[in-house]
């Protein structure tokens, strides 16, 4: 079976695995900072 994909979809697609990434990068700094932020307290 052959799909086709729509412009718009593979737009949207794109957005999604967009929002994918900068959420993981937020994710990743996020758990630095707060690893910086518990190392000051405990120290």
């Amino acid at each position: 079976m052959i799909k086709i994909v729509l412009p718009n979809q593979l737009y949207l697609i794109g957005k999604v695995s967009d929002l994918l990434e900068v959420l993981e990068d937020y994710s990743k700094k996020y758990a630095t900072v707060k690893e910086l932020i518990e190392e000051q307290i405990i120290h």
